[in-house]
């Protein structure tokens, strides 16, 4: 009878597990139902959606090809599904900067739950794995630093790295191809180290106070592994892989420590200007001194070394790939539309002259060229992935 009876509640409370688990995966269908209407792409599966698809590619390295495909199948706007989770893929850049900054104001939008996970295990806790208060406090201390005006503070940096990439191409033999996206890359990193982290541009300036330089190819290299670790867990992969002695969590590991021994004597040495404001310091560079990471990390004491280290690795990584590559498609496009790229050198050399350079003032006369650029981003983009809150 006691068998029986154990039978009979062991069978109850798997029914009621079963059932519970039903009823969510049921309601989670439900309330996404109206996003059903949106195109989608074929071979979706009734329980993983597309999720073997999606994690297939970033293993191949395929990701945001299979989202560009998909994009000129599918159009601007459309649907994929991690089982019955919806990611929202805008590949129009007008489109993508509304939805943004609509929904940021509105709370319509959120970065879906694995990218917030994975981005806050990839090198810890940052700006872009927060909501609520973690988030505010993080944005409000960021944003003014990367308003036009104060930008605009520092375009004597990106004016330095550009004459730079310029010498370098000049030494080029002209039998020789030019490799554009490594050139964009340098230019790109050494602009955003110059800004945040105060590196000097210069790539013959020794650097003060003993502070590591910037090696640029070892640098890219590890962000590379960190995008691609973060693009793995996004989509599946589970993070305590990278505690196992695999290839792949050794990579992870050795990436890590390399920017982090990279960005740490700054992060410390900024601190320090923090918390002794009233001792000479003299002997830092004043590129330092201006940098981002000093005015962050002495404005808001809710930063630590911890958090720096991870916030810089991010804002590294996010300022220079996407930056970099842009600037690569649109050189290609240049190169293709002739007359295009002679009316653009016309109007930039007009407003060099008759500013004497780069200023804010010469910018806002650059229309065209920023015409360009969205032109070539609505070609190019593969997709911005977006998860949306929908109350139903």
């Amino acid at each position: 009878m006691s068998l029986i009876l154990i039978v009979l509640v062991g069978s109850g409370i798997a029914i009621s597990t079963i059932g519970v688990f039903a009823f969510k995966w049921w309601s989670e269908r439900h309330r996404y139902r109206c996003l059903e209407n949106l195109p989608s792409p074929q071979g979706r599966h009734w329980f993983f959606g597309h999720g073997r698809q999606i994690l297939a590619s970033v293993k191949e390295k395929k990701y945001f090809k299979l989202l560009f495909d998909w994009a000129k199948e599918l159009g601007p706007i459309y649907v994929y599904w991690i089982s019955n989770t919806p990611i929202i893929i805008l590949s129009d850049p007008k489109l993508m900067e509304n939805t943004l900054i609509d929904g940021v104001k509105q709370g319509a939008w959120v970065r879906t739950p694995s990218g917030q996970k994975a981005w806050n295990d990839a090198v810890g806790p940052i700006l872009l794995g927060q909501n609520g208060t973690e988030w505010q406090w993080r944005r409000k201390a960021w944003n003014p630093e990367f308003t036009s005006s104060a930008l605009s503070n520092h375009l004597d940096l990106v004016k330095q790295s550009c004459l730079q990439v310029i010498e370098t191409i000049k030494q080029i033999p002209q039998t020789k191809t030019v490799k554009a996206d490594p050139l964009f890359v340098e230019l790109t990193m050494r602009v955003i180290s110059g800004l945040l982290f105060g590196v000097p541009v210069d790539k013959n300036d020794s650097s003060p106070t003993n502070l590591p330089l910037l090696e640029i190819d070892r640098t890219y290299e590890a962000m590379s592994v960190i995008t691609y670790r973060y693009l793995r867990i996004a989509t599946g992969e589970k993070m305590w892989l990278k505690y196992l002695p695999i290839r792949a969590s050794q990579e992870y590991w050795q990436a890590r420590r390399y920017l982090e021994q990279f960005l740490a004597p700054r992060i410390d040495l900024a601190l320090q200007i923090r918390d002794n404001s009233d001792r000479d310091w003299s002997e830092v560079s004043s590129l330092f001194k201006e940098s981002m990471l000093v005015r962050i990390a002495t404005k808001n004491t809710k930063y630590n070394r911890a958090s720096l280290i991870s916030e810089s690795i991010q804002l590294l990584i996010a300022g220079t790939d996407t930056t970099a590559h842009s600037l690569s498609f649109a050189l290609a496009e240049l190169s293709l539309n002739r007359h295009i790229y002679e009316k653009a050198q016309n109007i930039v050399d007009r407003t060099w002259e008759k500013y004497n350079g780069i200023n804010a003032d010469s910018l806002r006369e650059l229309n065209y060229i920023s015409a360009i650029f969205k032109g070539v981003q609505s070609k190019t983009v593969a997709g911005m992935p977006m998860c949306l809150h929908i109350g139903i």
